[in-house]
C-alpha cells in the first residue's frame, strides 16, 4: 500500500504505474506474509482514494477485476494533494469482492475519512464475516466517532486504546481527510518467535521528495527510503503552501 501528500496537487502515475516498483508491480510481486522473502500476487482487490474538490474520490475493485483498464486510467490521469492505495490480500474467511477491498471509508460531522490497513484484527473478524467486509473496516470504525471529535488527538487515543486491547498481527494503515495524511506502522510484539517475521513484512517506508512526502510498504525505487520504527505515528496536513508533521510515538 502507497500514500502521499503534497503541497500542491500531484499526479498519481509515478508510485501507481511507472516507479520499478510501482504498486501495479507490487500487486503481482509483493512479499508474502508467510515468508517475506518469497514474492507473489497480491491480486484479492484494489482500491485508491483522493482528495478532489474539497472531497475524497473513491476507486474500488474486486479479485475479479483488479487492476483493470479503467482502474489504471484513474491512476494515469488523477492529480490530488493527498492519497492512498492498496493491493489486497485477503484474510482466511473473508469475501473477495469489491465491498471487502481497501479503502473504506466513512463520514463522521460533515468529515470523510478512508482508510487502508495492512494486517489482520482478530477482534473484528467474526463481525467482518457477518457483515460481508473486511476487520479493516471494523478497525475504521473504532477509529471514527460518527458525531464528530476526530482531530489529531482523538484518533491517536483511539488508536492507542486498540494496539493496547486488541488481538492483531498487525494494524499498520494509512488515513486520510481531503487535507490530511496519518500513517502508522504498529505491530504485534506479543509472540517473540513471529517479530523478526512481522519486522520485514509489516513495514512502512518514508521518501521526502518534491515538496511531497511518499509512504510506502515497500520502497518504490531504489533511491534512499527511511524505514519507520515500529509503533510510530505521523499526522501531515497541507495547508496550500506547506506540510506540517506531526510525530510520536504509540
Amino acid at each position: 500500500m502507497i500514500s502521499k501528500i503534497s503541497v500542491e496537487p500531484a499526479s498519481l502515475l509515478n508510485e501507481m504505474l511507472m516507479c520499478p516498483y510501482s504498486l501495479k508491480y507490487l500487486s503481482e510481486n509483493g512479499m508474502q506474509p508467510s515468508d517475506p522473502g518469497v514474492r507473489g500476487e497480491h491480486h484479492d482487490g484494489c482500491g485508491m482514494a483522493f482528495s478532489k474538490n474539497g472531497s475524497l474520490e473513491i476507486h474500488k475493485r474486486s479479485r475479479d477485476n483488479a487492476w483493470d483498464e479503467s482502474y489504471q486510467q484513474v491512476a494515469r490521469t488523477a492529480t490530488s494533494t493527498v492519497f492512498i492505495a492498496h493491493n489486497r490480500l485477503a484474510s482466511k474467511g473473508l469475501e473477495m469482492t469489491e465491498q471487502g477491498a481497501h479503502p473504506f471509508v466513512l463520514s463522521a460531522a460533515g468529515k470523510t475519512f478512508a482508510l487502508c490497513h495492512n494486517g489482520g484484527v482478530r477482534n473484528y473478524m467474526e463481525e467482518a464475516q457477518q457483515l460481508q467486509t473486511s476487520d479493516s473496516y471494523i478497525f475504521l470504525r473504532e477509529l471514527i466517532d460518527p458525531s464528530g471529535g476526530n482531530d489529531q488527538e482523538a484518533i491517536f487515543r483511539r488508536l492507542s486504546r486498540i494496539a493496547r486491547e486488541c488481538a492483531y498481527n498487525s494494524l499498520c494503515a494509512y488515513l486520510i481527510t481531503d487535507d490530511e495524511l496519518y500513517a502508522w506502522r504498529i505491530y504485534s510484539m506479543s509472540d517473540t518467535e513471529k517479530i523478526p517475521g512481522f519486522e520485514k513484512y509489516y513495514t512502512l517506508y518514508m521518501s521526502m521528495r518534491n515538496n511531497s512526502v511518499v509512504f510506502s510498504s515497500e520502497p518504490l525505487d531504489d533511491s534512499p527510503w527511511m524505514l519507520l520504527e515500529n509503533n510510530t505515528f505521523l499526522h501531515l496536513r497541507s495547508n496550500g503552501t506547506s506540510l506540517s508533521v506531526n510525530y510520536r510515538s504509540i
